[in-house]
């Protein structure tokens, strides 16, 4: 599927144009290994979105009220300092999603008896957690670090949030949430945000991997989704007979998804890629081959009625 966004304005689909103009940043791309499941990253010019968002505001503007409008946006370029705000974050960025894992929490249900009293029950179950890192690039490390060791300094956000080296640490207080822990770090100009302490120490990348990385710094965004790998992993959130079926059904049928976005003349042109398996005629027959499919496993597996 291919999609090209051309704005009517000339001016704002300049700044639109602009902003897929940034540099590449190679560091974020070592963060794709073997066992991701996908990634999204970009590499954007991040101190054009001000430029875009003037031209925005300038040209959704009432032309009643164009000379107001104009001089707002001339103050706000005033006291904003584009340059310093570019360089706490300029544009580059990246979200890995390593593996799904399970992890047991606790929850409160009710139960009535026959009087409609109410009581309260502790319970488990088990809920899938992603395992995954974003990071970004920053040519200001001290305001990050100025930012992180606030946070564990700070009498009411220290009882969560804690320092240990360069690494800081943010933990709930109970067993009840999809998150353990969170980690951050500041490091050769890139800010980590990490589900693991030892997130940065990637292992070797194979082919598949390095596919992925090389894509991740060659277009303004892209992105990549091992299908199979993402359905294997919330495997245990299908939990019926019937669940399952249509699992191993649908991952019996589907492929990865890859999706590339980058400025081509007067537009932005988003390419998304999806490669399928089985023997279907196109892809369009594909989809509806594997609906059938799925209509008749459920139809199959309805309880007949009992006379």
């Amino acid at each position: 599927m291919v999609n090209n966004y051309q704005h009517k304005n000339p001016e704002v689909q300049k700044s639109v144009s602009e902003i897929y103009k940034g540099s590449k940043n190679k560091k974020l791309a070592r963060l794709i290994n073997d066992k991701s499941i996908g990634y999204y990253a970009i590499n954007v010019d991040g101190s054009k979105y001000f430029d875009m968002m003037y031209a925005l505001m300038k040209n959704a503007g009432d032309s009643k009220y164009q000379k107001e409008t104009e001089l707002i946006m001339e103050t706000v370029k005033i006291v904003l300092d584009e340059e310093a705000i570019s360089k706490i974050a300029p544009g580059n960025g990246i979200f890995v999603l390593n593996e799904l894992k399970s992890k047991t929490v606790e929850y409160t249900d009710y139960e009535y008896d026959n009087d409609y009293n109410e009581k309260e029950i502790k319970k488990t179950k088990e809920v899938v957690v992603p395992d995954f890192i974003f990071a970004f690039a920053t040519e200001n490390e001290g305001y990050w670090n100025r930012i992180f060791n606030l946070l564990a300094a700070n009498k009411n956000t220290s009882k969560n949030f804690s320092k240990k080296g360069n690494l800081y640490s943010f933990k709930e207080d109970k067993n009840s949430g999809y998150m353990d822990e969170l980690f951050f770090t500041v490091k050769d100009g890139i800010v980590y945000v990490m589900t693991s302490e030892n997130g940065l120490n990637i292992e070797n990348q194979g082919k598949k991997s390095k596919n992925w990385m090389k894509d991740s710094t060659k277009y303004p965004a892209s992105g990549r989704l091992d299908v199979q790998k993402l359905l294997t992993g919330l495997e245990k959130e299908f939990k019926s007979g019937s669940e399952r079926k249509m699992l191993d059904t649908v991952r019996k049928n589907v492929g990865d998804i890859y999706f590339k976005s980058e400025s081509k003349g007067n537009t932005i042109r988003t390419e998304i890629d999806y490669s399928i398996k089985g023997s279907s005629e196109n892809s369009l027959m594909y989809f509806f081959d594997l609906f059938d499919e799925l209509y008749k496993q459920h139809e199959a597996d309805k309880k007949q009625p009992v006379l």
